[in-house]
């Protein structure tokens, strides 16, 4: 997950969290608490057994 500050035509201050850590990231939302909500997205249930995925919700407390 990426944090940029855009500067006209430029992006600055580029910051990367969580890189390498849970996988592939795909959705990021606000969280009622101020946080954020993220989810992954690794192998997918492509062989329709119930729980049979390693993907994620996580929450991300900011401050």
């Amino acid at each position: 997950m990426y944090r940029e500050v855009i500067s006209g035509s430029d992006l600055t201050n580029v910051q990367t969290y969580f890189n390498g850590t849970y996988g592939r990231l795909r959705t990021v939302e606000p969280a009622p608490d101020g946080g954020l909500w993220l989810t992954t997205s690794n192998n997918g249930d492509k062989d329709s057994i119930p729980n049979n995925s390693n993907e994620r919700i996580f929450h991300v407390a900011l401050g």
